[in-house]
């Protein structure tokens, strides 16, 4: 147990440490007034989904490491469990996956397919952004209104899969 618990709590200042940095990196691009790239975003997609399955192994390790006090009783560890399965399985859901899948297309030089995974980052350019339904033209005027209509089609066309 004492093995289980001193890797888990290496686990979590490790992803905490990477979420932090990813949001202090986010932060100082909206503080100085930008959007945040693709890459950061996909480092920030990617993160979240290793952080789910990460911390779901360690729930586990720690559940079976616990011995018979967890089944028996009410305990933080088994509670714990039960409460990052489910989290996790929420971002099981098709979207989830897709959105996991354009982290690795982002990182790997490629284009988002999924049109939210580009919101609070910075907007892409020529193709992209007709790929991603976002106008399609670089110089064309875009108003708010437009640009949401867009999104929420984009979204809904994601929502059947």
């Amino acid at each position: 147990m004492r093995q289980t618990l001193a890797d888990v709590t290496r686990c979590i200042d490790c992803l905490s440490a990477g979420l932090r940095t990813i949001a202090e990196e986010w932060w100082a691009a909206v503080a100085a007034g930008e959007s945040a790239s693709l890459a950061l975003g996909a480092r920030w997609w990617s993160t979240l989904f290793y952080l789910l399955d990460t911390a779901r192994h360690a729930a586990s390790d720690l559940y079976r490491s616990s011995g018979s006090a967890v089944y028996g009783t009410r305990n933080p560890v088994e509670r714990s469990m039960r409460d990052i399965h489910a989290i996790a399985a929420t971002f099981e859901q098709p979207i989830g996956q897709a959105l996991r899948a354009d982290a690795g297309r982002v990182i790997a030089g490629k284009a988002p397919q999924v049109p939210i995974f580009s919101i609070g980052c910075a907007e892409p350019q020529g193709a992209l952004r007709a790929g991603l339904g976002l106008g399609g033209v670089v110089d064309r005027p875009r108003t708010a209104s437009r640009v949401a209509r867009s999104r929420a089609g984009n979204l809904s066309r994601w929502s059947h899969r």
